[in-house]
């Protein structure tokens, strides 16, 4: 996921291999492998995310809106899905709609709407 995040970002900049090899500080090879698989060590994802001006997690992949949590509630959440990580995606979607039911229960229960978490 990260290879290619790189290589669409490398792209976009129309940058060759060996120019992002050089802006990172490693062998033009490097980027290949990455491109083609290899993780690149913490210190070039840190490199290429300011590189690129995109943070870390969108290197990997990782949609950015859904790590901007308004609340703790929200960053609790989150925090408690990333548990999930490493799981089949099938069973993480379970997960999911396994919490999406259990909001939509306690919210019926409340007499609060599910779409806005108001009073209804």
């Amino acid at each position: 996921m990260i290879g290619e995040r790189i290589k669409q970002l490398r792209k976009q900049k129309s940058l060759t291999q060996k120019e992002l090899a050089e802006a990172l500080g490693v062998d033009r090879s490097s980027i290949g492998k990455y491109e083609t698989g290899t993780l690149p060590s913490s210190e070039i994802v840190l490199k290429a995310a300011e590189f690129f001006g995109v943070s870390v997690d969108n290197l990997y992949g990782r949609d950015g809106h859904i790590l901007e949590a308004e609340n703790d509630a929200e960053r609790e959440l989150l925090v408690m899905f990333r548990k999930t990580e490493g799981i089949p995606e099938e069973k993480r979607k379970e997960i999911t709609e396994y919490i999406g039911s259990t909001i939509d229960m306690y919210l019926k229960a409340i007499g609060a709407s599910s779409e806005d978490g108001s009073k209804g």
